[in-house]
C-alpha cells in the first residue's frame, strides 16, 4: 500500500518507471462530482471548504491543502488511504475491526502534519457524532414500527410468494418456504443469504444469516393485475450496494 501511495504521489511514476501520464493523475483528482459540506464538517472542521469525488478518489480541502483519499471495508476490517499532494504526504491505516479507529486517526494524524489549530479530540467528537446517529436510528425504527399493521397477514399463500426472480443485471434469487419459514439466496454470491419474516401486508423484513456487514432490510411481493406475484423489491440502506437496482421478476 506504501508503494501504491509512492506511485501516486509520483503521480504515475515510481522509482523511475513511468506507469501512466502525469495527465491522468490530475484527471483523477480532479473534482468530477461536487459534494455538500454539512453542517456538521462546517462546525467541526472550519477549513474543510470543499467535498468531492474524482475518478476513484474522495477529495476535500482540510487545513488548506487538497486532501485525496479513500475507505476501504469489508467484513472484521476497515482502511484509509489519505493522501496531501501540496505536501508529497501520504499514509494508510489498516484495522481489524469495524469502527471507526481508521477515520478517528486520519483526522489526528493530518491535524499533526498540516498543523490544524485548534486541537481537537477526534475520537471523543466521531464518537460522540456516532451515539446520536444511533438514538436517531432507533426513535426512526421505532416510529416506523408503531406505524405498521401488526394485524395485517400476507394476502396469498406462502407457496405462491417462494420461486426464482431473476433481474438481467444482477442474476436470480431464491425465495423458498420451507418448514413454516422463508429463506432468501442471491445465487450469484455465498455472502448474501438470509431469512424472510412477515412485516406487515406483502413486505418482510429481510435479516442476513450470513456474515456480513450490510445493515437488515426489506422484501416487498408485488402482485400483479391477476393477483400473481411477479416481482420482488429489495431495500437494503448501505452505501456500497444499490438493491433497489435489481428489478427482480419472476420466472
Amino acid at each position: 500500500m506504501v508503494q501504491w501511495i509512492r506511485l501516486q504521489l509520483g503521480k504515475g511514476t515510481l522509482d523511475g518507471k513511468k506507469y501512466w501520464s502525469e495527465a491522468r493523475t490530475w484527471e483523477m483528482w480532479e473534482n468530477i462530482t461536487p459534494k455538500n459540506v454539512s453542517k456538521w464538517q462546517r462546525e467541526n472542521m472550519p477549513t474543510r471548504h470543499f467535498n468531492g469525488y474524482g475518478l476513484g478518489w474522495e477529495l476535500m480541502e482540510y487545513g488548506g491543502e487538497k486532501v485525496v483519499s479513500h475507505g476501504g471495508g469489508y467484513d472484521g476490517m476497515i482502511s484509509k488511504t489519505m493522501m496531501v499532494p501540496g505536501k508529497n504526504f501520504g499514509f494508510v491505516i489498516l484495522t481489524n475491526n469495524i469502527n471507526g479507529l481508521s477515520t478517528y486517526l486520519s483526522f489526528s494524524i493530518l491535524d499533526a502534519f498540516l498543523k490544524v489549530t485548534p486541537v481537537r479530540d477526534w475520537p471523543a467528537i466521531f464518537k460522540e457524532m456516532e451515539a446520536k446517529n444511533k438514538l436517531e436510528d432507533a426513535a426512526h425504527a421505532a416510529e416506523r414500527d408503531a406505524m405498521r399493521n401488526k394485524e395485517s397477514k400476507p394476502g396469498l399463500a406462502p407457496e405462491a410468494y417462494a420461486g426464482v426472480y431473476a433481474s438481467e443485471m444482477y442474476g436470480e434469487v431464491e425465495v423458498k418456504f420451507e418448514n413454516g419459514n422463508y429463506s432468501i439466496d442471491f445465487k450469484p454470491t455465498a455472502l448474501f443469504k438470509g431469512r424472510l419474516v412477515h412485516w406487515q401486508y406483502e413486505t418482510f423484513t429481510l435479516e442476513w444469516t450470513t456474515q456480513m456487514m450490510l445493515p437488515s432490510g426489506t422484501a416487498t411481493f408485488v402482485q400483479d393485475a391477476e393477483g400473481k406475484v411477479n416481482e420482488l423489491r429489495i431495500i437494503v440502506e448501505n452505501p456500497d450496494f444499490d438493491f433497489s437496482e435489481l428489478k427482480l421478476y419472476k420466472k
